[in-house]
């Protein structure tokens, strides 16, 4: 699994250059502790029809692997989710929706309505406190 700390430009595009590459990444992401059936709790599972896809051996529910993710009913290739996430959270001084609707060639709506959603799971729940040596550009003290 690879460790998103430090990731730059270079490094992201060689490390996801094809949809398979998000797929599998996601994968092993969303299955890392184990597979659980949503239907019955099963644990065991087999190939799923779609690439990815995980297929209960007990009640024959079929998982895709973008299923209860931000991915989850995508208009738009997973490739280009990736690059509009690693842009969105890259950025410094931010990216709006309009440029990111130029770069990606996505139409404004599709840009705004994934963006809200990227938004609220990068929200803090406070259960992962920054650590270490933290960085910050530029911040106001008191105010309003």
């Amino acid at each position: 699994m690879i460790n998103f700390e430090g990731f730059d430009d270079r490094t992201f595009y060689s490390t996801f250059q094809k949809e398979e590459d998000c797929l599998e990444y996601l994968s092993t992401l969303k299955w890392s502790d184990h597979y659980k059936c949503r239907k019955c709790e099963h644990t065991k599972y087999m190939k799923g029809k779609k690439l990815h896809s995980r297929r209960c051996q007990k009640c024959k529910y079929d998982e895709s692997v973008t299923a209860h993710t931000l991915f989850h009913k995508l208009r738009f290739s997973i490739l280009t989710a990736f690059e509009f996430i690693f842009k969105v959270s890259c950025d410094k001084k931010g990216l709006s929706t309009l440029t990111l609707s130029e770069k990606l060639s996505l139409s404004y709506q599709s840009c705004l309505n994934f963006r809200r959603k990227v938004q609220y799971a990068m929200q803090s729940s406070l259960q992962h406190p920054l650590k270490g040596y933290v960085e910050v550009d530029e911040f106001a003290v008191g105010g309003y």
